[in-house]
C-alpha cells in the first residue's frame, strides 16, 4: 500500500492517464425503484489521446461523462468505483475540489450550445467569464482580450465583432465553436465532447471536428468523445469503447474494433451504417430495442437481440477479457472466439 501512496515522479506524471475510471457503478433511484445505470465501467485516457464512447441511446455514455464531471442529475449517484483526473480522486471529494477541476483541469462541450449559452449575454462576455472563474487575477479587459483570441483560434471570423453578438445571432456551428472556446479557456488537461457535432450538417460537422483536433493539438489534452456516429469515431479517435446497457461490450483501437468487430453488438452497429457502395441493399438494423435499466435482462444484456445467444448468455454475465491478436482489444462475449 505504501507504493500506492507514494507521489509519482515527474516522468510518471507525464505518461500517467489524465482520466482513469475504475469499476464505476452509478445508480438511479426514482419512484421507489433503483436501477444500475453504469455497472462496473473502467476506462482510461492518456495525454494527447482521443477515446470515443459509442452505443445506442441509453447505453450510459453521457452518464459516464457527467459522472466524471461531477454533474450527475438528481436521483443519480456513484455507488462504487473510482474517478481520477490528473491523479486526483473525485469520487466523494469535497464539492470545492470538484468545482476547481471543472472548467479548469477538465471541461465539457455539450450537444446543444443553444441551451448551454445564456441568451441574454454576449458570447465574448461568456467566454471571458469562464476565464475569470479560474483566474481571479485576470482583469475584465485582459479576460475580454483573451476571449477574442480564443474565438479567433476556433475559427470564428471577425472575432472581435462576433464577440459582441448574442447566441441567437450565430449559426449552430458558430455557437458550437464558442462552446469549444469556453472549454479551452483554461487549458484543460481533459476535454469531454458529448455529441458535440450531432445537430450539425455534415460540412459544419467536419469543420467542428477540425477545431477539436486543433484545440487538442495546441494543449496536448486527453479527449473523451461521446457519440453515436461511427464516422466521427473513425475520423477523430485513437481508441473506441462500445457500451451497451451500462456495460462495456468491446474496447480497443479504432482499426481493430471498426475494422474487425468481435462483439455481435459492435458487428450490428457497423452493419446498420449506410454505405454508398451498398447500392440498393437495405440497412441491417439490429432487431429489438435496448433494455430499460429498470428491466435489464439476466446474463448478457444483449442476449435477447443476439442471433448467437445460448443458455449461458441468458444466465451468466460475460467478463470483459483481452483478446489475442495483432491489435489490442477486450471483448465481453461468451462466443468471442467462435467462428463468425
Amino acid at each position: 500500500m505504501a507504493d500506492d501512496a507514494a507521489a509519482p515522479s515527474a516522468s510518471d506524471a507525464s505518461t500517467a492517464p489524465v482520466l482513469a475510471v475504475t469499476d464505476l457503478v452509478v445508480t438511479l433511484r426514482a419512484r421507489g425503484r433503483t436501477a444500475t445505470i453504469l455497472d462496473g465501467v473502467s476506462i482510461s485516457v492518456d495525454p494527447g489521446e482521443t477515446v470515443a464512447l459509442v452505443g445506442e441511446s441509453g447505453a450510459g455514455k453521457t452518464v459516464l461523462a457527467l459522472a466524471v464531471m461531477g454533474l450527475l442529475p438528481g436521483g443519480m449517484g456513484i455507488d462504487a468505483g473510482s474517478v481520477r483526473v490528473g491523479g486526483d480522486e473525485l469520487v466523494d471529494a469535497p464539492d470545492e475540489v470538484v468545482r476547481s477541476k471543472r472548467g479548469g483541469e477538465m471541461a465539457m462541450i455539450f450537444q446543444d450550445p443553444q441551451s448551454s449559452l445564456h441568451p441574454a449575454f454576449r458570447v465574448g462576455a461568456q467566454v471571458a467569464e469562464a476565464i475569470r472563474a479560474h483566474d481571479t487575477h485576470a482583469s475584465k479587459a485582459a479576460a475580454a482580450a483573451r476571449a477574442v483570441e480564443l474565438l479567433r483560434r476556433v475559427g470564428i471570423p471577425q472575432a472581435e465583432t462576433r464577440a459582441r453578438d448574442y447566441p441567437h445571432q450565430l449559426s449552430g456551428g458558430m455557437r458550437q465553436r464558442v462552446m469549444i472556446a469556453m472549454a479551452m479557456a483554461n487549458g484543460p488537461r481533459l476535454l469531454i465532447a458529448d455529441e458535440a457535432t450531432t445537430a450539425l450538417d455534415v460540412t459544419v460537422q467536419a469543420q467542428v471536428l477540425d477545431v477539436l483536433r486543433a484545440a487538442q493539438a495546441a494543449t496536448g489534452a486527453a479527449m473523451l468523445v461521446v457519440t453515436h456516429d461511427l464516422g466521427v469515431v473513425a475520423s477523430i479517435a485513437d481508441r473506441v469503447v462500445v457500451m451497451y446497457s451500462g456495460r462495456i461490450a468491446e474496447a480497443g483501437t479504432v482499426d481493430a474494433v471498426l475494422g474487425a468487430p468481435a462483439h455481435p453488438y459492435t458487428q450490428g452497429l457497423l452493419a446498420a451504417v449506410p454505405r454508398l457502395t451498398s447500392g440498393d441493399a437495405p440497412v441491417q438494423a439490429i432487431a429489438g430495442q435496448p433494455p430499460s435499466p429498470f428491466a435489464r435482462p439476466s446474463g448478457c444484456a444483449f442476449h435477447p437481440r443476439c442471433a448467437s445467444a445460448d443458455d449461458r448468455c441468458s444466465t451468466e454475465v460475460p467478463a470483459l477479457l483481452a483478446r489475442s491478436g495483432a491489435e489490442a482489444r477486450a471483448v465481453a462475449c461468451h462466443h468471442v472466439d467462435a467462428p463468425r
